[in-house]
């Protein structure tokens, strides 16, 4: 709602909601002669009793947003109970640029709503009438459903601490759930999804997955997929299919693998996929031990992902 005031003086009243069952708090923003330079975020007002009482200053714009009482929503409000990598499932924290994994009750449809591009080429940030926001950046989405969604954690979260995410569905946002913010969180994607086991790895050579029936021969490339690089350069644009040339990791990458420190190639965004998805191509060391369960690791700054993935070498 927005109230513009064209006259010379202050202006204070009370302004009724009709038809419409508020949530019971609005968020006020205002422009006017105080700062003409930015729109500015007042202090939250009371929406009870279903009217806004406030003050308007002179040759103001005020805009109340306020939210519909859950009550009154046609979907249940969503409830969030953890915000993990949706590669390793750690729930510590989260970093710009990871994807992640959302789990609760309530977050979306009861079918499958698969990601789609906007009219700008970017991952929609609206799918199955579901949107996740981090301290208010919209997430590209890449899937979503009843107790589980998938979202790429906007670049814009790398200047907090700590962020708020809240799940809207239909309208009904959740509560907001605080998750810790750290630089980078590198964890390598898994075959079966469970964030230990065979690693997502491709033997470089032919581009097949690597596997126990396929293993990459020592002294050979592998390109090991993970996310949770951080910010990149050039920055990265939340949604946008990998350009060229390709982001990169702003701190240094570098791999391990049976132990031994593995030499790479390319530590960056992964061609034809969208930012978030980092790839690493990695010389398999000619002294490693062939084995179809051989440890790989990758680091990233001071941080490493999660123990127990592997890839199979003969």
């Amino acid at each position: 709602m927005l109230v513009l005031n064209k006259t010379a003086g202050t202006i204070t009243g009370s302004i009724s909601l009709a038809n419409f069952a508020a949530a019971g708090t609005a968020q006020v923003w205002q422009y006017g002669p105080a700062d003409l330079k930015a729109i500015t975020r007042q202090p939250d007002l009371s929406a009870g009793g279903n009217a806004v009482t406030a003050g308007f200053p002179a040759y103001s714009m005020t805009l109340f947003v306020i939210p519909q009482a859950h009550s009154a929503m046609n979907v249940p409000q969503p409830v969030i109970t953890a915000v993990k990598s949706a590669a390793s499932y750690d729930a510590a924290s989260i970093a710009p640029g990871e994807i992640v994994a959302i789990f609760g009750q309530s977050l979306g449809p009861a079918t499958l709503a698969n990601l789609q591009l906007d009219s700008n080429g970017l991952l929609s940030t609206s799918i199955g009438d579901v949107q996740v926001l981090f301290n208010g950046y919209p997430a590209p989405m890449i899937y979503a459903l009843n107790k589980q969604l998938a979202a790429i954690v906007p670049y814009e979260v790398a200047q907090y601490q700590a962020v708020n995410v809240v799940v809207e569905y239909q309208g009904n946002a959740s509560a907001p759930f605080q998750v810790p913010v750290t630089a980078v969180k590198p964890a390598i994607f898994t075959n079966d999804y469970s964030g230990s086991g065979q690693g997502a790895i491709l033997n470089a050579a032919d581009l097949s997955r690597n596997s126990a029936s396929n293993p990459v021969v020592r002294g050979q490339y592998v390109a090991i997929y993970a996310t949770g690089e951080g910010v990149t350069s050039p920055p990265g644009v939340d949604g946008r299919p990998t350009a060229t040339p390709a982001p990169k990791p702003v701190l240094s990458c570098s791999a391990n693998i049976g132990g031994q420190t593995a030499a790479v190639n390319f530590c960056g965004e992964a061609p034809g996929a969208t930012a978030g998805l980092v790839q690493v191509n990695a010389l398999v060391p000619d002294s490693v031990t062939p084995a179809s369960t051989v440890p790989v690791t990758i680091t990233i700054g001071s941080a490493t992902s999660q123990p127990g993935v592997t890839l199979a070498v003969k």
